[in-house]
């Protein structure tokens, strides 16, 4: 796998399954959990107590949840900044919005001052997310719909000053776009990260499909399951069929 995309995958660690948690529940529930019943479904999860108040103090001190008891319970809810964060998520995670021919790309040109290189890094990291490939140093693409998207996390992290922003109809490219394609986006490396999760949770989705699953089962298993997918549709830019490689993965992958 290319470092490039390797060094955006997050490990499986107590704290993304507590992120995960969080993003998926908490707002079922009404945006409040009482702490108690927040510790137990986690050790249903496998984390141990400790672990379990040690990372969801980490999230609280980043300002998503907040402490709240209610009728004397201690709990946490979801603090106003959370909803919009865990929106956006939402549209990516659940939506993975798919790109054809017809549609439009996003091109990103960006200049950092020698002075402020150290910018460099975190623009490119930024961009990696949103799902752009890299076209030259200072030159990104994606598709067209993630542009809105993009100007919201530069503008949120600061970045925005120092790129610009086009929609074009098509590259022009030498050679054939689909090519083109596959020099800015590591699809191999893609592939790899579904291949992972399918062989991962294939067999679960099985078990859920036959109803051999407890309720505690099914809700340990669709949380893993969600922990490990929850990066891939931002890495995932979601291209044309037409430029991805036959049988492309990914289809499996967001059929699972």
């Amino acid at each position: 796998m290319s470092a490039r995309l390797e060094e955006h995958r997050p490990p499986a660690t107590d704290g993304s399954l507590v992120r995960t948690f969080i993003g998926s529940w908490f707002r079922e529930v009404g945006g409040w959990m009482a702490s108690a019943h927040v510790v137990q479904l986690l050790g249903d999860a496998g984390l141990t107590t400790s672990s379990a108040r040690t990372n969801l103090s980490r999230v609280k001190a980043k300002g998503l949840l907040a402490a709240e008891p209610r009728d004397g319970v201690p709990g946490y809810r979801l603090t106003l900044q959370a909803h919009p964060m865990l929106a956006r998520g939402d549209r990516r995670i659940y939506g993975h919005p798919q790109m054809t021919t017809k549609d439009p790309w996003l091109v990103v040109v960006f200049s950092v001052p020698e002075a402020r290189r150290n910018l460099r890094h975190r623009l490119r990291s930024q961009l990696t997310w949103l799902g752009c490939g890299s076209v030259a140093p200072g030159v990104w693409i994606g598709p067209g719909h993630l542009l809105e998207e993009t100007r919201e996390v530069l503008t949120e992290v600061g970045l925005e000053r120092y790129t610009t922003l086009f929609r074009t109809t098509k590259p022009q490219v030498h050679g054939d776009l689909r090519d083109a394609v596959r020099q800015w986006w590591d699809l191999e490396a893609l592939s790899d990260l579904y291949t992972s999760f399918i062989e991962g949770h294939a067999a679960a989705a099985q078990r859920a499909a036959a109803g051999d699953l407890s309720d505690q089962q099914a809700f340990v298993l669709h949380l893993r399951a969600l922990d490990h997918w929850r990066s891939i549709p931002y890495l995932d830019p979601g291209l044309p069929a037409e430029y991805l490689p036959d049988d492309w993965v990914g289809e499996r992958g967001l059929a699972l």
